[in-house]
C-alpha cells in the first residue's frame, strides 16, 4: 500500500458487506462516515476478487474492532461462506499461514494478517517455529502411504494401503481415512477404476460337459483340495496372445500358467502341467472346476485329468460367476498391469505376466479373501497348522 493507493490486494481485502449495528461495523456509527485507515473510498464499495478466494465481501477493519472484544460483531456476515466452503478464511490458523507465507511477495503481510484475522506476530513465530509433533506424523504418514504405494505400481488404494502400513515395521500407522486423505493430498490414488465385466467361454456342442461340483463353494480347508483354471487374451504389436492359469482356492495362489499365441489345448495343458510339478497333489481328492471352453472338454484335457486322478468341475452354461475367482484374477492382472504397457511381442508379454505373478501378486499382493496377506506369506502362516 503506497501513495495512498490500496493496490490489488487492498481492493479485495476490503469489499465489505454491512454489520450489525451499522455499516462499518461500529454500533451508532452514522452512515457515510469513514472508518480511520480508509483508501480513499468507503470499504463497502472496494470489489473483491484479487487474491484467488470465491468469497464476494468480507468483514470491515475498523478501529472498533481493536477496542475491546465486547465490541467484536458476535454473528458472522451473511456474506461469509457458508460450512460446506473450504476456502483460506474458512481454514485453521495454519493453513492461513502457510498462504501468507506463500503470497508474501505479491500482497503485504500485514494486509493480509487483517483480512485472514491471524496476528501478524503469530504469523512471524510460525516462520521459524519448529513442526509440530502432529505436523511430525502427517509428513511421517506421507511418506510411508507413497512408499507402499509405490512398492505396490499404484495398485493399491487406501484400503490396502491402510493393512500395509500395520502389518510393516518401520512405517508410520494410519487408518483407512488418514490414509486416503494422505493420498488425495498427494495427488496418488490406486490406477484400478474400471469395473468388472465378465466374459464367457464359446462351448463346443459336440463335447459332454461335466457336471458343476464346485457349485461357486470357493472356500478350500487346505492346499490342493480345490483348483480353478481359465483362458483370457493379451494385446501385442503382432496379434493376439493367450494365457491360462491355475489358481488354488485355499490361497487364491497362481500354482500354474502358460502363454502361448494358439488357443489350442496345448495351453491349457501346459498350464496344468506346471501346476502338478509345483504342488505335487496328492492324486484323489483335488476338484479343478474351468468353464465349458472347447480346450477343456478335448478328449487330451480329460485323459490327462483321469490319468492324473483329478475330479473335473465344469461352469454350467453362461454363467461366468460359477468361475468367479479366476475372472476375478484376469481382471486384476489387467486392471493392475497389463492394461498400463504395451507389448511388442509374445516374448515381452510373457516377461511381464511373470513379473506381475511371480514377484507381486503371490508373492507381495494383499488378498481380501485370505485376511490381506499375499498367498504366500497365508500358505506360510498356515502350514504349521496344516501340519499338525
Amino acid at each position: 500500500m503506497r501513495d495512498g493507493r490500496a493496490g490489488p490486494l487492498g481492493n479485495y481485502l476490503f469489499g465489505l458487506g454491512a454489520h450489525p449495528g451499522g455499516p462499518w461495523g461500529r454500533p451508532g456509527k452514522k452512515a457515510g462516515s469513514r472508518p480511520i485507515g480508509s483508501l480513499g473510498r468507503p470499504r463497502n464499495e472496494w470489489p473483491v476478487a484479487s487474491l484467488g478466494f470465491r468469497g464476494s465481501t468480507f468483514r470491515p477493519l475498523t478501529r472498533s474492532r481493536y477496542r475491546t472484544t465486547a465490541s467484536r460483531p458476535t454473528q458472522r456476515p451473511p456474506s461469509i461462506p457458508d460450512k460446506k466452503s473450504n476456502r483460506v478464511l474458512r481454514e485453521g490458523v495454519a493453513v492461513k499461514y502457510a498462504w501468507i507465507a506463500a503470497n508474501r511477495d505479491s500482497f503485504p503481510i500485514a494486509l493480509m494478517c487483517e483480512v485472514l484475522d491471524v496476528s501478524r506476530s503469530g504469523y512471524y513465530d510460525s516462520v521459524d517455529r519448529p513442526p509440530s509433533p502432529r505436523a511430525q506424523r502427517r509428513a511421517r504418514i506421507d511418506a510411508s502411504v507413497r512408499q507402499v504405494h509405490a512398492d505396490s505400481h499404484g495398485v493399491y488404494g487406501s484400503g490396502k494401503v491402510a493393512k500395509k502400513l500395520a502389518e510393516c515395521e518401520g512405517l508410520e500407522r494410519a487408518c483407512r481415512n488418514t490414509v486416503a486423505r494422505s493420498m488425495r493430498e498427494m495427488g496418488l490414488r490406486s490406477r484400478v477404476s474400471k469395473g468388472f465385466t465378465p466374459t464367457t467361454t464359446q462351448a463346443d456342442p459336440l463335447k459332454q460337459a461335466a457336471p458343476n461340483l464346485l457349485d461357486r463353494d470357493f472356500d478350500a480347508t487346505r492346499p490342493n483340495q480345490k483348483w480353478v483354471t481359465d483362458i483370457t487374451y493379451l494385446a501385442t504389436a503382432q496379434g493376439w496372445v493367450y494365457l491360462a492359469v491355475v489358481l488354488d482356492l485355499f490361497s487364491r495362489k497362481v500354482v500354474g500358467w502358460s502363454i502361448s499365441e494358439s488357443l489350442a489345448t496345448p495351453l491349457v495343458g501346459e498350464a496344468l502341467r506346471r501346476a502338478i510339478e509345483s504342488r505335487r497333489p496328492a492324486g484323489e481328492g483335488l476338484l479343478l472346476h474351468s468353464d465349458r471352453g472347447c480346450q477343456y472338454t478335448s478328449d487330451a484335457y480329460q485323459k490327462t485329468l483321469r490319468g492324473l486322478g483329478v475330479t473335473c468341475s465344469m461352469s454350467r452354461p453362461g454363467e461366468c460367476y460359477d468361475n468367479a475367482v479366476a475372472e476375478r484374477f484376469f481382471w486384476s492382472l489387467k486392471h493392475e498391469w497389463t492394461g498400463h504397457e504395451s507389448y511388442a511381442d509374445l516374448e515381452a508379454a510373457r516377461l511381464s505376466v511373470f513379473k506381475y505373478i511371480e514377484t507381486f501378486y503371490n508373492r507381495e499382493r494383499l488378498h481380501q479373501a485370505i485376511g490381506y496377506k499375499s498367498p504366500d506369506q497365508f500358505e506360510t502362516e498356515y502350514a504349521p497348522v496344516l501340519a499338525a
